[in-house]
């Protein structure tokens, strides 16, 4: 496998802004019409401030935890995305009557709601009186059971319908889960106001679980990319470093996608580094063209090979003007050696004689 490193002809483009240019995107908006600033200019946010905090006022559990966000930032956020957003997913903290009645509220055009439950006992109460019959999925160890009711909770204004998910655990629990007293069903408890006819049971948990599937970037960015463990007391410095990071992040997602072993699927970067970064490698210069030469076994040399194969159709369909360099695409897998012999640079001949 071979890159040549050198100048590339360069072709003129529509300016654009990158991940870091935020000053000067803002400014671009602006003078070309930015809607979000016309609409403050016509709207009072902060006449609203006083009746959000009011609706969303509850008691702090303790002295520490995350302060909420600007009621009246996510005030505009639901008006912004109206006409888009149709469904709100949230965890237990927005199962909150203030919350679900704006979104029920009549002759509006609002989006409906799907949010978590916390297993509070008068939840379980509700639980405990849904009929066995009632119960959909067969009764496999391991399997998920759905059931719905509508209940009536303490401070709701009106019933409300329930889904609830059950996962089975084995009738004769371990010594383990007898120790720590876990030998009960796990049960999630969703409120939404998505009728039977738009969600059955099933869709109601997949459309759930999809919500807990973006969290999981985010988990990949503070626990492996390192997103957490920088803050400086310069604002401005912590988001030129969180840039830095997502940039980073976003650049090696698409390496993965493309390359990865599962194309077209997201890979995550403790395992991607792992296929990607630890190869042995050794770039060799003649004149002024260097030869980066890998070190891999048979069988991971022909899915590397097709990795970049599909580098090499994907920067040919979105980026033709490659082409023109002639020997770029084809370095990339075209000239790719099957020769393992080739795969690392040989050493010189001694001359002999």
């Amino acid at each position: 496998m071979q890159f040549k490193i050198g100048a590339m002809k360069t072709h003129p483009t529509v300016q654009t802004f990158g991940s870091l240019d935020v000053e000067l995107r803002v400014p671009w908006l602006e003078a070309k019409g930015d809607p979000l600033s016309r609409l403050d200019t016509v709207i009072d946010w902060e006449g609203f401030r006083p009746l959000l905090v009011q609706a969303l006022a509850k008691p702090a559990n303790g002295p520490g935890g995350r302060p909420a966000h600007d009621p009246v930032k996510m005030f505009k956020l639901l008006v912004v995305l109206r006409e888009r957003l149709w469904l709100n997913r949230g965890d237990v903290g927005f199962g909150q009557e203030a919350i679900m009645a704006w979104h029920e509220a009549a002759g509006e055009k609002r989006p409906q709601y799907l949010f978590k439950l916390k297993l509070t006992s008068n939840v379980r109460r509700s639980i405990a009186r849904v009929p066995w019959p009632l119960w959909a999925g067969a009764p496999t160890v391991g399997c998920q059971q759905f059931a719905e009711t509508t209940v009536r909770l303490q401070g709701w204004s009106r019933e409300r319908r329930l889904v609830i998910v059950r996962t089975l655990k084995p009738t004769n629990p371990t010594p383990q889960d007898l120790f720590w007293e876990t030998p009960e069903d796990e049960v999630a408890v969703y409120v939404t106001n998505l009728e039977p006819g738009e969600a059955t049971l099933e869709q109601v948990a997949l459309l759930y679980a999809q919500r807990a599937d973006t969290e999981n970037v985010f988990d990949e960015l503070k626990n492996q990319w390192g997103f957490r463990g920088y803050c400086s007391g310069r604002a401005v410095v912590t988001e030129l470093a969180a840039r830095l990071v997502l940039l980073t992040y976003n650049l090696w997602s698409l390496f993965t996608r493309l390359m990865g072993l599962n194309p077209g699927h997201h890979t995550e970067a403790i395992k991607s580094r792992r296929n990607f970064l630890f190869l042995a490698a050794q770039v060799v210069q003649s004149g002024r063209q260097r030869t980066v030469k890998l070190a891999v076994t048979t069988d991971w040399w022909q899915v590397l090979k097709g990795c970049y194969e599909r580098l090499r159709t994907w920067l040919a369909a979105t980026a033709p003007q490659l082409e023109s360099q002639g020997s770029f695409l084809r370095l990339l897998s075209r000239q790719t050696t099957d020769d393992p012999l080739e795969w690392l640079a040989q050493p010189t001949p001694t001359p002999t004689g």
